[in-house]
């Protein structure tokens, strides 16, 4: 039994928020979204006075924090929630009055916004994806804070008296899927031949902007980093594995062949990653004798799902919530509808059921690093680095934030003058 209920609360409609909206609103949520339905493993919700009572499946280390996944905002179920895809109503310190996904959504402050007066009495966020247009906006004064730049951008603002710049390590990290079902990846030598072929160090270098090395399914802002035995770069040992493979370089093309013919392997991409990591990544592990193409796609969610790829570059938040529970049992557990890799380990499934029956927080963190070194050791993807989350702003802005989880960057208090 949870009280999660906080009176006095009101939605943006001026409907007074109660238990049984609690309820409704995550039934829907349940309901539209799958992942609502993985991510609480939720047998019923009922309701008692004050109080939402929650009854999972079976014991869920993971429930409280699940509940903090902005898929479960709490919106008003009582108006008409067909517009809730341009105009969604919760109890947040802004209500949006206008959006359109690919240009920009309005807000105006809400008066009656339980955590006290919003400090802006509007903002609009602008959609710029080219990080340079975003750079360029701000500089203007079109914009006045701008969200995760990139490194080509941050020294435009760095140490400049006209500009705020905060800054920290993030917990999003970017890798590659290694598809496990099939030759040649189905071979753990030739995975850890790639994972001892990438420099990790130099990658972040060269994206710059604060980007940290990782080797690791979590990056080290968690606390399911230190002490692990992470992948390091090591082009002796990767050309050992190689040749434990059976792969040698026989015909001094450069290349390592077995049989006759050369490993080679196909890097695919979404365009959001840019180019930057695939052309890195096979200029190292052609230093190796690997030979690889890069293939920039439009769709990777299908290409992961069909297991059309050998690697496949991605992006993952990996603690959504604070949690690890649901990227591990997403991306690893024998089975999973996102594990595009096909991973497959008894130990490792094991485990991962272990984590979600376990509640102490510290044997919850200790058991994400046995999961995490088996993950390591088997090669189960290639993680390369972890990107920091940047945010500028000039002087007319105060309260500005950044935090890890690079889903929240505005406040109540943030204040915006004329």
């Amino acid at each position: 039994m949870f009280d999660i209920y906080r009176q006095g609360v009101k939605f943006h409609s001026g409907t007074l928020l109660t238990p049984e909206l609690v309820k409704a609103s995550i039934e829907r949520s349940m309901k539209i979204n799958e992942r609502g339905k993985t991510n609480l493993k939720l047998e019923s919700i009922t309701t008692d006075g004050e109080y939402v009572i929650f009854k999972t499946k079976q014991p869920y280390g993971a429930f409280i924090l699940s509940l903090s996944e902005p898929l479960f905002t709490i919106v008003d179920t009582t108006v008409d929630t067909t517009k809730f895809k341009e105009a969604p109503i919760t109890t947040g310190p802004y209500k949006i009055t206008a959006y359109d996904p690919k240009v920009s959504f309005e807000m105006e402050a809400f008066d009656e916004y339980w955590g006290g007066k919003p400090a802006a009495k509007s903002m609009t966020v602008n959609n710029i994806g080219d990080d340079n247009a975003r750079s360029i906006a701000l500089q203007s004064g079109d914009i006045d804070i701008a969200q995760r730049l990139g490194s080509g951008s941050i020294d435009l603002f760095k140490d400049n008296e006209d500009y705020i710049l905060k800054s920290t390590t993030g917990t999003r990290t970017n890798f590659m899927f290694m598809n496990t079902s099939k030759a040649p990846l189905s071979d753990k030598n030739i995975r850890l031949a790639i994972n001892s072929a990438v420099n990790y160090e130099v990658a972040a270098k060269t994206i710059g902007g604060g980007a940290v090395p990782v080797g690791a399914p979590f990056p080290p802002s968690t606390p399911y980093y230190k002490g692990l035995n992470v992948a390091k770069y090591d082009a002796e040992k990767a050309k050992k594995y190689l040749a434990e493979a059976g792969y040698k370089d026989t015909d001094g093309d450069g290349y390592v062949d077995k049989n006759g013919k050369n490993l080679e392997l196909e890097i695919s991409s979404p365009k959001r990653i840019g180019s930057i990591l695939p052309e890195l990544v096979q200029a190292q592990l052609g230093d190796i004798g690997i030979k690889t193409k890069i293939d920039i796609v439009e769709n990777a969610a299908d290409i992961g799902a069909e297991g059309k790829f050998d690697l496949l570059f991605t992006g993952w938040q990996t603690t959504t919530t604070g949690d690890p529970q649901f990227y591990l049992e997403q991306l690893f557990k024998t089975g999973s509808k996102k594990n595009d890799g096909r991973y497959s380990n008894k130990e490792l499934d094991t485990l991962i059921e272990k984590l979600s029956v376990t509640f102490d927080i510290k044997e919850r963190e200790n058991i994400t690093k046995k999961i995490s070194q088996i993950i390591i050791d088997e090669a189960f993807g290639t993680y390369v680095i972890s990107q920091a989350n940047i945010n500028v702003s000039n002087k007319k802005v105060k309260n500005m934030k950044v935090f890890p989880i690079d889903y929240y960057f505005l406040t109540a208090d943030t204040e915006i003058s004329k």
